[in-house]
């Protein structure tokens, strides 16, 4: 049994100082520049993560709008939750106040009074809420251009007789 351990450590120990000094003698310092090219690789990602820092959205609640639609036998109640995404964080910051955000509120809804009575948008059964965003972006572009894209976080519809 001792036999048997002395020749296991002692292999062990052979194997393991051999392996050590044939990479001493394989990788040489001529070899640094690939550790330099990794520091290189690890750079360019460090960059690379700052810029999608930069230009990741800020998502400002807006909170919820009701908007009626006139027909002829009934009323239509839209009711949304939204959102406004806004890339640039100094032009989000005016955006993020109550003042902000109910300027953009009360355009939005008159944004959509106005798709109400002028377009078919909001007279369908279902309301495509792509082509209401993007409308209601168009409306609101010229007042608000540091607002990139009109969010939809929920959207209801009711339909109630008139009387």
């Amino acid at each position: 049994m001792k036999k048997a351990l002395v020749m296991f450590l002692g292999t062990t120990l052979v194997f393991s100082g051999a392996g050590f000094g044939a990479g001493k003698l394989l990788f040489t310092p001529a070899d640094a520049s690939i550790s330099s090219a990794e520091e290189h690789v690890s750079g360019e990602k460090e960059d690379h993560g700052k810029y999608e820092k930069e230009k990741e959205p800020v998502v400002i609640n807006i909170g919820r709008v009701m908007v009626p639609v006139y027909r002829a036998k009934s009323v239509r109640y839209v009711v949304a939750n939204m959102a406004v995404s806004v890339t640039d964080e100094k032009k989000a910051e005016f955006l993020q106040t109550e003042e902000g955000k109910t300027k953009v509120r009360n355009y939005i809804i008159t944004t959509m009074m106005h798709l109400s009575e002028k377009t078919s948008v909001m007279n369908k059964p279902n309301i495509d809420q792509k082509e209401l965003s993007d409308l209601v972006f168009a409306g609101i572009h010229e007042e608000f251009e540091e607002v990139n894209e009109i969010l939809f976080l929920n959207l209801v519809q009711t339909e109630t007789k008139r009387s």
